[in-house]
């Protein structure tokens, strides 16, 4: 039995000429980038990135102030208007958020550490991803956290001034936010 022949791929270079369009065969920016371990604020403070699984993710959204990457939480509880951009989110509807901390993935921490975020700008995803944290803050304050992850223990080793907002990450339309630490 013969099969019908398939057409053939064309290059990413035939159809760019064929279209007029230019095509990038790269990933962009966001995907190619490797997150720091560390950050420096635009107040001159360092913070350590929380430990958490890294994958691949279909779109990365950064939180910038005065140019630096991350956004510390205090500064968003204060109501400051700390997002450099106002642009739009761009997520399509709803999306639920995972938040994840070391020591806290048991199940009475399972509920709050997911929440639906409906944002339209950065500034609001910001807000609402550290009105979360501030639920899964208080509700770890009853928990024992595992002890291979005391030095992530929150309330008595980090506070929620020393946690920076760093980035949120999607993929397959759950969010994980990507937090850091002040380490004095």
């Amino acid at each position: 039995m013969k099969f019908p022949k398939m057409p053939s791929r064309r290059s990413s270079a035939q159809s760019e000429l064929d279209s007029g369009v230019k095509r990038s065969t790269s990933a962009p920016p966001a995907m190619k980038e490797c997150f720091p371990e560390c950050i420096q604020l635009a107040d001159g403070r360092r913070a350590e990135r929380i430990l958490c699984p890294r994958r691949s993710w279909d779109r990365t959204i950064q939180f910038y102030y005065n140019g630096h990457l991350g956004i510390p939480v205090g500064d968003i509880f204060r109501g400051k208007q700390v997002q450099d951009s106002q642009e739009t989110v761009g997520i399509a509807g709803l999306s639920t958020v995972s938040l994840q901390w070391p020591g806290y993935d048991s199940p009475e921490m399972c509920d709050v550490g997911r929440v639906t975020v409906s944002s339209k700008t950065i500034q609001d995803l910001a807000v609402e991803l550290c009105t979360a944290l501030y639920s899964f803050y208080n509700r770890a304050s009853k928990i024992t956290p595992s002890v291979e992850d005391v030095p992530w223990t929150l309330f008595s080793q980090i506070s929620l001034k020393d946690i920076v907002l760093g980035s949120i990450h999607f993929d397959a339309g759950v969010g994980v936010p990507d937090f850091y630490v002040l380490r004095m």
